[in-house]
């Protein structure tokens, strides 16, 4: 039978991946001014304290003393040093385009290996460089859309290569040591990835399930070796990382039953199957599904696991979907296996299909990713995104309107995120930081303190005081002169209401920005 992707002209894949990368990227340069906030500051701070001390030092609040950073291996902090060192701190976000570039060539590469075919990999690719999520996770200050995902990347790919290597001690030699390095970029996989290994020897391969045993135990072994080398080194409590993990599924331990219920619906689906897409989560089940390919099978059966354990440990951090970005070439890869057998000679004369997304986002919603606050909020926006999906039931072509909907959505999603006001990273849906540091840096001395339960307003006023919790806040507001408060709305009604109380019992409502409301007194003089 003739290969369906030859129907396709053959320049089409000389500028398909060219025109999939230099739109990405293009999209990422236009973003680069966007303001830091919330966690991005631990590698933002740390990476400068390195260059300025040779630690990476980490300040909570503005008064107290500053730590070592620890939760995870600091990797990322002195890659993103080296950003420091070569460019003004405003255009750090540019970091993120050698690693984007990097996971498509590495997504590249896994693709032609799992395919056999150039055209193959390359639309596949194409697709990854596309996703909303690589887009804004390549802006991101952050581990998992950065070198932990160039890291399980590699791994993959190491995986495929020593499948011809006849040799067994070679083979586990080569997957621990990378698996290590998985481990050295970030520990909280260590789960997915071990259990990952093993779970799809028992299911699928048991003659490999003593070899992926010791590799996943080797990989272990090792980061530990090399761990306590560097803690001894750098003065690093050896169990920090560690204890960052227990403490990841603790997260949810004092949440209500309903509670748990809109957080699972909340990290889901606005916070990884919406930002994947619905379209290319159908293909990726499809593919999981059907496919008889042993690699994609490991693929799937570890992008699940990684699935399950972010759904049921914690959500991701400040309503952005950072933890599914590591594992999103997988995720493409595992749907390209169903997308490649699309007839794309017939898919062609469907292209108008690629814009009904877009109008039903722009009529229904305008953001298909919009913060998901409730229950009902959670079904509205499935049934919005499910809406703009609704043309592959009603037509024979299910998997080709499928793809142009996958096509359109990306499309959509990325121009919205680039022109709109509000924040397309941490603090996802967010308005009003901007303006609200405008505001203050006019109204303040340089010298004066405000509070605020995030430092980016303190950051971009430069005004200097900021803290993100605070105990026996009376005292604190009058001992350091506090002439302004600033509360964002949704954070303080969920994690500090007692906070919001006293503002509202001490200071004068004075103005509101988006979701910053700002509070003053002229008591303290």
């Amino acid at each position: 039978m003739k290969d369906k992707q030859s129907q396709l002209p053959r320049k089409l894949w000389t500028w398909l991946p060219a025109m999939a990368i230099i739109f990405a990227v293009i999209f990422i340069l236009l973003q680069l001014q966007k303001p830091i906030a919330a966690d991005e500051f631990w590698y933002f701070d740390s990476a400068k304290s390195l260059l300025q001390t040779g630690k990476p030092l980490l300040q909570f609040c503005s008064n107290s003393v500053p730590v070592l950073f620890e939760g995870h291996p600091p990797t990322y902090i002195y890659y993103l040093s080296i950003f420091f060192a070569l460019l003004p701190e405003q255009l750090i976000r540019f970091s993120g385009i050698p690693v984007f570039l990097a996971l498509i060539f590495l997504t590249y590469l896994v693709s032609l290996k799992v395919f056999s075919e150039k055209r193959k990999a390359i639309f596949v690719t194409a697709l990854y460089a596309i996703n909303p999520l690589a887009i804004q996770g390549a802006l991101l200050l952050d581990i998992d859309n950065t070198i932990l995902a160039i890291a399980i990347t590699f791994f993959v790919l190491i995986l495929l290569h020593i499948q011809e290597q006849k040799n067994f001690r070679t083979r586990i030699v080569l997957a621990s040591a990378c698996f290590a390095l998985i481990l050295w970029a970030k520990t909280t996989v260590i789960f997915i990835i071990s259990v990952g290994l093993v779970a799809y020897a028992v299911l699928f391969d048991r003659k490999k399930i003593k070899e992926n045993f010791v590799m996943a135990l080797g990989g272990i072994i090792l980061f530990c070796a090399s761990w306590a080398v560097f803690c001894a080194i750098s003065g690093i409590e050896f169990l920090s990382v560690f204890g960052y993990i227990a403490s990841t599924f603790a997260s949810k331990s004092t949440l209500s039953v309903s509670d748990k219920i809109v957080t699972i619906l909340y990290s889901g689906l606005k916070q990884n199957i919406l930002w994947i897409t619905i379209p290319l989560s159908i293909f990726f089940f499809l593919g999981a599904k059907n496919t008889k390919n042993k690699n994609l099978k490991l693929f799937a059966l570890v992008s699940i696991i990684a699935f399950i354990q972010y759904l049921l440990s914690i959500p991701s951090g400040y309503r952005f979907p950072k933890y599914m970005a590591a594992f999103l070439p997988m995720i493409i890869i595992v749907a390209g296996d169903e997308i490649i057998k699309i007839d794309f000679e017939k898919a062609k004369k469907l292209i108008p299909i690629i814009l009904f997304p877009g109008a039903v986002f722009f009529a229904l919603l305008r953001d298909p990713l919009v913060h998901v606050k409730t229950f009902a909020d959670a079904v509205f926006v499935a049934i919005i995104n499910t809406l703009a999906a609704m043309p592959a039931l009603f037509v024979k072509r299910k998997k080709e309107v499928l793809l142009l909907l996958y096509i359109g959505t990306c499309i959509y999603i990325n121009i919205f995120q680039l022109t709109t006001d509000s924040s397309t990273l941490y603090n996802y849906s967010e308005r009003g930081l901007v303006d609200t540091a405008q505001y203050l840096k006019a109204m303040l001395p340089a010298d004066s303190n405000i509070y605020t339960s995030g430092k980016e307003i303190a950051y971009y006023s430069g005004t200097n005081k900021y803290c993100f919790k605070t105990q026996n806040f009376t005292e604190e507001i009058e001992k350091n002169c506090v002439k302004m408060i600033v509360l964002k709305r949704y954070w303080e009604e969920k994690n500090n209401p007692e906070l919001e109380e006293i503002t509202k019992s001490n200071f004068s409502f004075q103005k509101e920005f988006g979701d910053y409301s700002i509070y003053s007194t002229n008591a303290c003089k």
